[in-house]
């Protein structure tokens, strides 16, 4: 159980940085030009404090045609072919809805 736990984390990464693209490089991109390392999320908006630029979730989603962002996760720490009661977690979630 205890790979549950960093899959949900790597999979709500994985959707962050999905939304994260979108927003710089989506339809009507809101922060085109940013690098995704310039771009805060907090509070369900994802902003570029410098250029003072910010969208929300639900925003973001409608500009590019989406009703959900969906991102996957699977942490392995251990190689499975070496240990066989070792089960590996893949979680999908859902991350945002519009």
């Amino acid at each position: 159980m205890a790979n549950t736990g960093a899959s949900i984390m790597l999979a709500a990464k994985a959707a962050r940085d999905k939304a994260i693209a979108l927003a710089i490089a989506g339809r009507d991109a809101p922060l085109a030009g940013a690098k995704a390392e310039d771009v805060v999320v907090s509070g369900g908006r994802l902003t570029h404090a410098s250029r003072n630029l910010d969208v929300t979730y639900s925003d973001l989603l409608t500009r590019n045609g989406l009703s959900t962002l969906v991102a996957d996760g699977n942490y392995d720490p251990i190689d499975a072919s070496q240990h066989s009661s070792l089960k590996c977690v893949s979680i999908r979630t859902l991350a945002w809805s519009a």
